[in-house]
């Protein structure tokens, strides 16, 4: 393992069912604890009511880096605890559903995109103390004929 991967999350979005509102999301991590938690936020910044964003979330999957499935157990609302070891590079797929048009939520058809990170992505957290790792990347699955990719995010060849 590689000094700071473990605090590495990587996300890889794939839009090609965007005719039924659905985003298709593959994220990689590795372990930072046994049965690390992931958390879907129930906030947004600017908004100051709970959201119930993880309601959107279909079709949740793991696997270790053997391939092999691991079992996911939803905890609470929006936690999901994945038994897997300290350490092991663990994949996470899931969907996402978006068609609510706001500045808080996701929208997706086959004319526009508008994704809200707080409503699209998980973040993992060490247990007991949730402590939430913090560097992320990005990888936009696009054809370029059609979309055109807007954000405040540093990019560099697909991946922000």
């Amino acid at each position: 393992m590689i000094m700071g991967e473990i605090d590495q999350v990587s996300f890889h979005l794939d839009l090609q069912e965007r005719s039924s509102h659905l985003v298709k999301i593959t994220m990689e991590f590795v372990a930072p604890c046994d049965n690390p938690v992931l958390e879907m936020p129930s906030w947004t910044p600017g908004s100051y009511l709970i959201r119930d964003f993880a309601r959107h979330v279909q079709e949740l999957h793991g696997r270790d880096s053997e391939g092999k499935l691991v079992n996911i157990e939803k905890v609470k609302k929006n936690n999901w605890k994945v038994q897997v070891n300290k350490g092991m590079k663990t994949s996470i797929s899931y969907k996402v559903y978006c068609y609510e048009l706001s500045v808080r939520t996701n929208y997706l058809d086959n004319q526009i995109g508008l994704l809200n990170g707080t409503a699209t992505f998980f973040y993992v957290c060490t247990t007991p103390d949730m402590y939430p790792l913090k560097d992320w990347k990005v990888t936009l699955s696009i054809d370029p004929l059609d979309f055109n990719v807007v954000t405040s995010l540093k990019s560099s060849e697909g991946v922000y």
